[in-house]
């Protein structure tokens, strides 16, 4: 690499003394370089290095000229010094540099990869815990449908019963009422009035005792029939709350999906990218290792530095007034040590190791393991719990950089190959709303994009930014593009991932502003007000403040402008 220079050095300082030689001196210079080239070839030395120094030495010394040998040699020597050697040593740190560079780079694409794998296991854990819990609650409305039916059917025999005894009737026996006396016999009739007023009323008795009797009966079964009733009534709202339970967590699991498909392709990008890092420091150290190599190989800058520094040795060796033959050059040779004068290359080796373990990814892997598991989630609005499927989960993945990681992250059965997903560019919040240099721009600060947001007006803006859920349309979050003016956000993000949340309005709100029995909660995200109006009985509108502030409304609600998000309970 240097030996080039390293002789043009050598023939412009000949070329310079030529000048103040003597005669004697010619013949001596070229004899040393004879002498050094010679001992230095027969030790391995290059030979196309030491021809070239013998022929630039032979060529830069004019005959006749005047001056001293010691001098001369002490020049090549300095200039070897000061330029040859510090040639050297400045692409051996350069070298070092590149290393420290490439590792570098590979640790923060380790930590960046690592990062978005925790997120993409959070992610696919919260979807599939709360696929597991959609099915338990399929599982309850199955229960809840069963125990209804039942109860359906044991209100049948208590209703029957009681419809059974609800009629009433009694007749007397003619012979019972038949009255007869001897009016010709004094106080005979007196006497059978007597009789029968005594034989009516034990009838009359008899009656009220059985009448006792039957409505006791009667009673006995209405209230069995009612209890019936009443629990056929309970098993229906049981099953009604069932099946609103399992409509609302189907809904929150069909939320959570689409974030745990992005966290996973974003990952896949990050190894991606990490595993292009690997490549260049595997890379890096295989020009360092290569022989007859380009600007950071080790092997070429080692032998240039023993070939420098053992002629500088046997040049100062003449200087001091010895021979060059092999006493001379052993001597020179045990003062040689590149490690000690230059330096040894820290590899990065055990960083390396680390930052490529398998728990930061190898860059050798096929498939990913996220939670390790999947649902095959039935479609429909019955669907049997049987029907929801737990599976194993490994995605095979791709490392090479502009591929899509996972064969869902680009869409459908073609598995995302030469398909790119719509898009769409939305404002989607103001910094302030109505203000005297933006009036048109209505909404509030709060704003929510599942893509990439930017943040400014006109023709001043911030780089993109990837944001995926709500965020805060302000200086103090995208620092400030265009100073003295009020400012929008943009949005671009799928048009499928948009239909989750298309339904939401910002720059509305509904009236009266609380429901019957629902009052102000405080809410992290416009969806975690959404879904307490979904889990909300008769909770039609909600509408949510940048603050936090959720508010629930009914049917009888009205729209109206306010610097507030609003939307239904439901976006599908």
């Amino acid at each position: 690499m240097l030996r080039g220079f390293f002789f043009a050095h050598v023939a412009s300082i000949a070329l310079a003394a030529r000048q103040n030689l003597k005669v004697e001196a010619t013949s001596s210079v070229a004899n040393v370089m004879d002498k050094i080239s010679g001992l230095l070839e027969a030790h391995g030395a290059n030979s196309e290095v030491l021809a070239n120094l013998k022929l630039l030495t032979s060529q830069r010394i004019t005959p006749g000229a005047t001056g001293s040998l010691n001098e001369i040699l002490t020049r090549v020597i300095g200039e070897i010094e000061a330029d040859v050697e510090s040639k050297i040593k400045t692409g051996h740190a350069d070298t070092q540099k590149a290393i420290n560079d490439r590792i570098a780079d590979l640790q923060s694409a380790t930590s960046q990869a690592v990062d978005r794998k925790s997120e993409a296991d959070a992610t696919d854990k919260a979807w599939s815990d709360c696929v597991r819990a959609e099915k338990a609650a399929r599982v309850a409305v199955e229960e809840a449908e069963a125990a209804l039916a039942q109860s359906r059917s044991n209100v049948i025999e208590p209703c029957q019963l009681q419809d059974d005894r609800a009629p009433y009737e009694w007749t007397p026996r003619a012979e019972q009422l038949k009255f007869v006396c001897d009016i010709s016999q004094h106080g005979n009739c007196d006497e059978q009035m007597k009789n029968y007023r005594s034989q009516i009323g034990n009838m009359m008795g008899a009656l009220r005792s059985d009448v006792s009797a039957k409505v006791a009966s009667y009673t006995e079964a209405k209230q069995a029939c009612d209890a019936a009733k009443a629990d056929s009534v309970e098993k229906q709202d049981a099953r009604d709350a069932a099946l609103a339970a399992w409509e609302g967590q189907r809904r929150e699991c069909l939320q959570k999906h689409e974030p745990r498909q992005v966290a996973m392709c974003l990952f896949g990008v990050s190894l991606q990218g990490k595993c292009g890092k690997f490549e260049a420091y595997r890379t890096l150290m295989a020009q360092i290792d290569e022989v007859k190599g380009g600007e950071y190989s080790h092997p070429d800058r080692v032998a240039e530095w023993k070939t420098t520094a053992l002629t500088k040795c046997l040049l100062s060796k003449v200087v001091e007034g010895a021979d060059v033959n092999e006493a001379t050059l052993s001597a020179c040779e045990q003062s040689v040590n590149f490690a000690y004068d230059v330096g040894v290359l820290d590899r990065k080796s055990q960083l390396f190791a680390e930052l490529t373990s398998a728990d930061k990814f190898t860059c050798a892997e096929q498939t990913i393991t996220f939670t390790g598991e999947t649902w095959e989630v039935p479609e429909g609005e019955s669907p049997d719990s049987s029907e929801y499927i737990q599976k194993a989960f490994a995605p095979e993945v791709s490392l090479a950089d502009g591929t899509p990681p996972f064969g869902f992250c680009k869409g459908g059965d073609q598995g995302g190959k030469d398909i790119e997903p719509e898009v769409q560019t939305t404002r989607v919040a103001c910094e302030w709303v109505k203000h005297g240099t933006h009036r048109d721009c209505k909404m509030t600060r709060r704003g929510t994009c599942y893509g990439k947001v930017k943040y400014g007006h006109g023709d001043k803006w911030t780089d993109w930014r990837e944001i995926f859920g709500d965020f805060d349309c302000s200086n103090q979050e995208f620092g400030d593009p265009n100073h003295g003016q009020a400012k929008e956000c943009i949005c671009e993000e799928e048009v499928e991932v948009a239909a989750e949340h298309k339904c939401w309005e910002n720059g509305f709100r509904w009236r009266p502003l609380n429901m019957a029995g629902a009052g102000r909660t405080v809410s992290d995200t416009v969806k975690g007000c959404q879904e307490r109006c979904a889990s909300t009985t008769g909770c039609k509108h909600f509408s949510f403040w940048h603050d936090g502030g959720c508010h629930l409304q009914d049917g009888g609600a009205h729209r109206d402008e306010h610097h507030a998000v609003s939307g239904p309970p439901s976006c599908v």
